[in-house]
């Protein structure tokens, strides 16, 4: 239950529509992969991270 309040917060957070629970579930996979998956290949750093880092960089 606190799962579904918390996409139902995060929709209006962020006034997305979702249409199906498999749209939300889908969201919160990459969301969740972006943000905190951490990888070897980007230097054992997030996407997101690895992104920032890299702009620093340039």
């Amino acid at each position: 239950m606190e799962n579904f309040f918390g996409l139902l917060t995060q929709e209006i957070i962020y006034e997305e529509i979702f249409k199906t629970y498999i749209d939300i579930e889908i969201h919160v996979h990459f969301n969740y992969y972006n943000k905190h998956g951490i990888k070897t290949k980007l230097k054992d750093m997030s996407p997101e991270h690895f992104r920032k880092h890299t702009l620093k960089l340039a």
